[in-house]
Parts: C-alpha cells; sequence; structure tokens
C-alpha cells in the first residue's frame, strides 16, 4: 500500500509523547512492506531536513526514532518514494474547488497512486473532501488504531 502522508510524521517523531506511537508506526509500514509517497522538495522534505538537524540534540529516545526513519524510510526509495511535481497529474475541477491552496500538492500526489490514501491529521482538509469518492482522506488517530491490529 501506498500512503500519501504529510508532515504529521516529522511532528509525531518530533514530540517526546508521540515519538514512540512514530516508532510503532513505522516500524508496522516496514513489515507489511507498504511505503509512504511524497512530493519531492516539497513540505514534508523542508521539515524531514529540519528533523535532521534538530534530532541531533535530543535524548537517546527520540533519536532513536529518528534514526530509524532517516536509515529505513528516507534514505530507501522502496519505502519513501519521492515524486517530482511534473509527474503528478492535474486534478479534477470538482476536487480542485474543494482543496485549500496549501494541500493541493498533497492531492495531486495521492491522485497518482493506486489506493489515492492521503494520510494527515489535518480535519479541515478530511471536512473539504469527505464526499469526494476518488480520494480517501483519513486522519492519523484512526488510521493508526486500525492499522496496528493489522
Amino acid at each position: 500500500m501506498e500512503i500519501t502522508i504529510d508532515e504529521w510524521l516529522i511532528h509525531y517523531i518530533s514530540d517526546q509523547e508521540k515519538a514512540r506511537v512514530a516508532y510503532y508506526f513505522l516500524e508496522k509500514v516496514f513489515k507489511k512492506c507498504d511505503r509512504f509517497v511524497t512530493l519531492k522538495n516539497g513540505k514534508l522534505d523542508k521539515k524531514v531536513f529540519w528533523l535532521s538537524k534538530q534530532s541531533g540534540e535530543w535524548e537517546p529516545k527520540r533519536r532513536i526514532v529518528a534514526k530509524y526513519f532517516f536509515n529505513y524510510f528516507f534514505m530507501n526509495s522502496e519505502k519513501f518514494f519521492r515524486m517530482d511535481e511534473s509527474e503528478t497529474p492535474e486534478m479534477p475541477e470538482n476536487i480542485a474547488r474543494l482543496t485549500p491552496e496549501d494541500d493541493i500538492y498533497l492531492i495531486r500526489t495521492a491522485l497518482k497512486t493506486e489506493e489515492k490514501l492521503v494520510l494527515t491529521s489535518d480535519v479541515r482538509l478530511r471536512e473539504k473532501l469527505s464526499e469526494i469518492s476518488d480520494i480517501k482522506i483519513l486522519l492519523v488517530n484512526e488510521f493508526l488504531s486500525d492499522y496496528k491490529s493489522d
């Protein structure tokens, strides 16, 4: 399964309380042979570079999660696919009309995948696109509880 993600994962890794949840999620994605999809040089990439600078100053537990993410995902194209913007399709008018401008990259990326799944913490995005059957917008907390039990 290809999971289009936004910056929530970096926030989880950097948060002392949520880093453990991020680690278990990453571990599950790795074991299930799923992968993340994102836009090359997009918002997530910028957060990843921030993470690489900041994580060296963290306590060992969070630093381990960040290293796990870098080594097993970000540096591994089988687990973290970074798509060029030119590879993303144009959005259908009904989707474009409802999508907030700062999330267009995310939806265009998801449209290129088979699952058309966006995993986000952005409730606003889900509410706006909930009527669109072409795209599945799943909130992190709901997805994680189901995903862990798979």
